[in-house]
């Protein structure tokens, strides 16, 4: 157990590797669906739209991070109450 050890990971890491895993997933999901290919041509085709994706990017990582931090100091209520 590596909580007995004294392993307990920080709230941002959790954060972060839980980012990484859907990210690594949504991948794999474009790639078997077809998707992935014309995504990636598409954004090549018209680069203003990395632009837009780097925006709605921070955006949401700016979100995610305060929510996190609302319920891990906190609780949910109060992160439902500040969001609602």
């Amino acid at each position: 157990d590596l909580k007995a050890v004294g392993f307990k990971e920080k709230n941002f890491e959790m954060q972060f590797f839980t980012s990484l895993y859907m990210c690594l997933a949504a991948i794999v999901f474009a790639v078997v669906m077809g998707e992935f290919s014309p995504g990636v041509q598409f954004c090549v085709a018209h680069p203003e739209v990395g632009l837009a994706l780097a925006k709605v990017s921070v955006c949401s990582a700016a979100g995610q991070a305060f929510i996190f931090y609302t319920i891990s100091n906190f609780d949910p209520l109060v992160c439902t109450s500040k969001t609602h």
